[in-house]
């Protein structure tokens, strides 16, 4: 039950990483040209740059964070690491929305919003695959493992590509 629970979730947040990372960069100069009624080539390019840098800083610190806290909340709980993952998880949402709703307006909060919404997803990472680690036997650990990419890569790349064709 708990491998089941974790591949769903490790699968979700993918797909929700995914999603930003295709469908942000365009959002982005949208709504720069929204802001500022027309935008460079130079501009769009620079958007798409500032956006993969943001994300690689942001799945570091992530990864560092996540991994950081779940182990001394795990100190107190003994559960902590799924709770750890699900709080990140549910935090992240109201950052989103702010992105999505001011980026009109006020493109820096916007950033800094996509900022801290996608350290908060990256949280999960490591932290799944400790949890993998404990919650399976050593001698199907691989199997597990490969099993749970195998899912990942069969529903989010699957349904990326399927959301962006249509």
């Amino acid at each position: 039950k708990s491998f089941i629970l974790t591949t769903l979730g490790f699968t979700w947040v993918a797909f929700a990483l995914g999603a930003l990372s295709w469908w942000a960069p365009r959002f982005l100069q949208l709504a720069y040209t929204l802001h500022y009624t027309v935008i460079s080539d130079k501009t769009k390019a620079n958007v798409s740059l500032y956006f993969g840098i943001i994300t690689c800083f942001a799945g570091v610190l992530g990864v560092v964070m996540g991994t950081e806290i779940a182990r001394r909340y795990r100190k107190r709980n003994q559960r902590g690491d799924p709770i750890v993952c699900g709080v990140a998880v549910l935090v992240s949402v109201p950052f989103l929305f702010v992105a999505l709703i001011y980026s009109k307006d006020n493109i820096i909060l916007t950033w800094i919003s996509i900022f801290i919404a996608e350290t908060l997803l990256c949280s999960n990472w490591a932290i799944i695959s400790d949890m993998l680690m404990y919650i399976i036997v050593p001698a199907r650990r691989a199997t597990a493992s490969s099993m749970q990419i195998f899912i990942l890569h069969l529903f989010v790349c699957f349904k990326q590509k399927s959301l962006s064709l249509s």
